[in-house]
């Protein structure tokens, strides 16, 4: 059974138990903090999982990557989510515990920083990758803790949603430490497919 406990200001709670035993909680707090932890809540406009899905279409026709061009019907397929981002310095940095957006493979793009809690790109601004990339990334780590792994991956992964020279391929490198994601931008952008 799961249940939410909501009290005094200090309790907020998500409670799994079976048989009369927890299996799982977790505190439902979201803070702010200039130092971290990483977990301020912010709203973000993404795929989820991809416009073709959404859509149900096919590739082809208006529903194309065209080079990021703004696409009417692409654009639509958005969806408002909610997912944490740092806080530091007065803007919300595009990091949390479970990921960063880091720049080190070509093409160098700005990673997606705000002043403002909302992060609502479309998918001419490199941004929306890097938005695209946190929130899924986010959600399948916070799937895996919800599963009973709290330690899994026990890291933060660095990614960068624009690599490998614009090239049409991605991977996953242990190579350095942090480990590392590269999306590549050609055909779809692999930071818009997570599909």
């Amino acid at each position: 059974m799961k249940v939410e406990l909501e009290g005094p200001e200090t309790l907020h709670r998500e409670v799994i138990y079976s048989d009369g035993q927890i299996v799982h909680q977790s505190d439902l707090h979201k803070y702010l903090s200039h130092a971290g932890p990483n977990d301020t809540t912010v709203s973000v406009m993404v795929f989820d999982p991809d416009p073709l899905t959404t859509a149900q279409v096919n590739y082809g026709g208006q529903y194309v990557d065209d080079n990021d061009k703004n696409v009417g019907v692409l654009n639509v397929e958005r969806k408002q989510r909610n997912t944490t981002f740092t806080y530091r310095n007065g803007k919300f940095i595009s990091e949390n515990d479970f990921v960063k957006i880091s720049e080190f493979s070509a093409p160098v793009t700005t990673p997606a920083n705000s002043s403002s809690a909302q992060f609502n790109y479309t998918r001419d601004k490199d941004q929306f990758e890097d938005v695209n990339v946190m929130y899924h990334i986010t959600q399948q780590c916070e799937h895996i803790i919800n599963l009973g792994y709290p330690q899994l991956p026990g890291y933060q992964i660095e990614v960068d949603a624009h690599a490998i020279g614009g090239a049409d391929q991605s991977f996953f490198s242990t190579s350095v430490f942090p480990f590392r994601l590269y999306f590549g931008e050609g055909g779809v952008d692999d930071a818009e497919d997570f599909k």
